[in-house]
This record gives structure tokens, sequence and C-alpha cells, in this order.
């Protein structure tokens, strides 16, 4: 089950609102792939970050990566949960829920997206 993506938020006494995220585990026996990326519109560059962990939240590895150049939004989204898959399976992972902060990307792949074009 993915995490709510309601936004929750906290609020300090120090002025600013803290957003509250909490990580959801996946069913028993499965991994939980949880990446994100970030693409600088201006610079056309991407980055990547991953954290696998099992359903009773043990830390199995993480990477964060620079991707470099990419030609668009939809490439970088795209390079980036495919980036996640690889390193899915380096670690050998063959049942695992996958969890990202995009919604476009797992739209694109349901080929539910009007952006398609790579």
């Amino acid at each position: 089950m993915a995490a709510d993506p309601s936004p929750r938020m906290l609020i300090t006494n120090k002025g600013p609102c803290v957003r509250y995220i909490a990580w959801t585990p996946p069913l028993n026996g499965f991994w939980k792939l949880s990446f994100t990326g970030h693409y600088k519109y201006e610079s056309k560059t991407a980055s990547v970050g991953c954290i696998m962990r099992y359903h009773n939240a043990v830390f199995k590895a993480a990477f964060a990566q620079h991707v470099g150049m990419v030609s668009s939004f939809t490439r970088a989204q795209s390079t980036l949960f495919s980036r996640a898959l690889e390193f899915a399976k380096r670690e050998g992972v063959d049942y695992h829920e996958i969890e990202g902060n995009h919604p476009f990307v797992f739209r694109m792949m349901w080929g539910k997206s009007p952006e398609l074009a790579l």
C-alpha cells in the first residue's frame, strides 16, 4: 500500500510548517523501493536517490546519483525510474513494491500520460 499522498503539516512554534511524511511498509515478504528524483529545467540536469527496506523496515541498501544532462522532464523521470529498477536488480530483489514521489512516472508506465515521447 502506498503512503497517503495528502500532505500532513506540523506547525512549529519557530514559524514555518514542516511537512510530515511517514514510511508505510509493503506486504509481508516484500521489499519497498522508494525513489525520488530532481530535474533542473535551467541546466537540464537530473539526480536520483533510492532506498530499499524490507517489510519490517530493515535497511538493505541506498544510493544517490547525479544522472547528468537529460533532454526533458519526461526523459528525466523515465531515467530515474529505470535507475531505481536497475538498483533493485543489482541488489537481488525479486519481490518489491515501488514508491516514488512523482505520480507522472506511474501514469507514464501505464500509458496514461499525454507526453509519452521520450
